[in-house]
């Protein structure tokens, strides 16, 4: 008896975390260099299984600023530079499946779809992305074909506004450039 019960708790982590759900809503995040002592912030929803997203400054091309774009975070983002697979499906909307491009440095383990770095429709994916964001309840998300994971869209439109804001400042302060930074100085 003992044994099954057992195996029935194992089948049931195992289905849960194939598919995870975070019912939190988007936060604000901070942390404080040691060295330097500099604040910085990012918005971002609870980590799943090694797994969350985050805003960051959007790049359009010639490294001018757009406006916030979404990073994929996951432990199996591993080379700098490399395309992994992406899917995304907002709510009930069609889902949107593509290949987007790995932070130049591996130790910030993301991916994203940056219309500056691609051809095609790449502005228009981007575009698409944060308006079913802004309009959404919930996102499933796969990301390098690791187990998908489910997140919470509340909070979303205020941290997309809140990060766009910082984001269109720093721009401003470096003549219309601001490079796909995760973290954000706070003032």
């Amino acid at each position: 008896m003992k044994l099954l019960k057992l195996l029935t708790l194992a089948t049931a982590s195992f289905i849960f975390s194939s598919n995870a759900v975070a019912n939190s809503a988007w936060f604000q995040d901070f942390y404080k260099d040691e060295f330097t002592d500099k604040k910085f912030t990012m918005y971002r929803t609870e980590s799943i299984n090694g797994q969350f997203l985050s805003l960051k400054c959007g790049m359009a091309p010639y490294g001018k600023y757009y406006e916030p774009s979404i990073a994929f975070h996951s432990n199996s983002i591993t080379q700098a530079g490399k395309t992994y697979p992406l899917k995304i499906r907002v709510d009930k909307r069609e889902a949107i499946s593509r290949n987007a491009w790995a932070s130049p440095l591996t130790t910030n383990k993301f991916i994203q779809i940056e219309w500056g770095n691609e051809k095609g429709n790449a502005k228009e994916v981007t575009d698409k992305i944060a308006t079913d964001f802004n309009a959404g309840n919930r996102v499933l998300v796969q990301i390098a074909n690791k187990p998908s994971f489910n997140v919470s869209l509340s909070g979303f439109t205020k941290a997309f506004n809140a990060t766009h804001k910082k984001c269109q400042s720093l721009a401003e302060k470096n003549n219309g450039r601001y490079f796909s930074k995760v973290w954000l100085p706070v003032d």
